[in-house]
């Protein structure tokens, strides 16, 4: 049988009530309008030509706007407790692994021939999907 103070310290162990509580409304309305930029300043970098300044320059612009959605998820996951932040940090390593794994393999793949198209439009997604689901398995040890 379980002691009170067994059952307080596995319950001061356990993550806060909602591992994507972070991501609030203000946060996906940040999100939204970032990508909404990223994808106008891709269909404006579309009318020039490739290599071309302008069309660097605009490019350049959308790894900003990138750069702006990775800070403010960073900063949305310092707002949970201790174990949160530890189950999202152990989850981007996992989802940073298995994506490095997966886009070697597919380069690999395209230098012996294989035809793939335009699989490296897919990695954020991809690196994305492995965070959200490694959170998630790592979360269900903690419960």
């Amino acid at each position: 049988m379980k002691t009170n103070e067994e059952e307080s310290k596995r319950s001061s162990m356990r993550p806060g009530p909602n591992l994507m509580g972070c991501f609030d409304r203000r946060y996906l309305g940040r999100i939204i309008a970032a990508m909404a930029a990223a994808l106008a300043l891709a269909i404006v970098a579309k009318q020039f030509d490739r290599g071309s300044p302008m069309r660097i320059a605009i490019i350049g612009g959308e790894c900003a706007v990138l750069g702006y959605v990775i800070s403010i998820t960073v900063l949305s996951i310092r707002k949970l407790d201790e174990l949160s932040q530890r189950i999202h940090l152990v989850a981007m390593a996992i989802s940073f692994t298995v994506t490095a794994v997966l886009a070697t393999a597919l380069g690999l793949l395209g230098k012996a021939g294989l035809q793939l198209g335009d699989w490296y439009l897919w990695v954020w997604p991809f690196m994305a999907l492995m965070w959200a689901a490694a959170a998630f398995v790592i979360r269900r040890r903690y419960e």
